[in-house]
């Protein structure tokens, strides 16, 4: 059956937003090597997939769809540098995929789902403000929202782990956000802005007892 021409050219839309990504890959100073690698294996499945459909004349809307999903769930869900090129450069081919943004979403619910989404909002917003990708996105007034979201979102994790650490003990209510809490404030290099290296230790060894 042959490919109707929609399919057809969303598939080599598709095939065009991959190249962009592998380019991005080659150069990318966000990710580490071992990301790298899973992803590009992701590329290259995905355009061998199509590029084969392509050539039998036999791929379907479904497929399409589904390549889409999974490889677009990077470039929507993470924040970095590297998800603002590859969207510049999507914008720049006028290809016909529309950005979900995760930091307008923050600005209408004021909250994320995951904290690995604040660690990388964290780690990574004052890079690409510096660099003007969010000021060709944002107005002042919303910047600086984003900012006092990002400053509440720090003192809430401090407040969590601090106050286990004044009782002593991780309420089983708790074990999850003290987890989580732990993880942004190690992974954001603020463990030692708030706590000294006793406390730090102690922490840690009311943590283990409570595994």
């Amino acid at each position: 059956m042959q490919i109707n021409s929609e399919i057809y050219s969303r598939a080599n839309y598709l095939l065009k937003a991959i190249e962009i990504s592998d380019k991005i890959f080659v150069t990318s100073k966000s990710m580490d090597k071992q990301i790298k690698v899973a992803f590009q294996a992701l590329n290259d499945y995905s355009k061998c997939f199509i590029e084969s459909a392509l050539k039998k004349d036999k791929l379907t809307s479904y497929e399409v769809k589904s390549i889409e999903n999974e490889f677009f769930n990077y470039w929507t869900n993470t924040i970095n540098e590297d998800i603002e090129i590859f969207w510049e450069e999507i914008a720049k081919f006028d290809l016909p995929f529309q950005r979900k943004s995760v930091l307008r979403e923050l600005l209408t619910k004021g909250r994320f789902r995951q904290v690995e989404q604040w660690i990388e909002l964290y780690s990574n917003f004052q890079n690409i403000k510096d660099l003007g990708f969010l000021y060709r996105q944002f107005k002042k007034e919303e910047l600086e929202e984003l900012n006092n979201l990002i400053e509440k979102e720090e003192k809430n994790r401090f407040k969590i782990v601090n106050s286990c650490l004044q009782k002593k003990s991780i309420p089983f209510s708790q074990y999850l956000k003290f987890g989580e809490s732990m993880a942004f404030l190690e992974r954001c290099g603020l463990t030692s802005k708030y706590f000294t290296e006793t406390e730090k230790e102690e922490i840690y060894k009311i943590w283990k007892s409570t595994k």
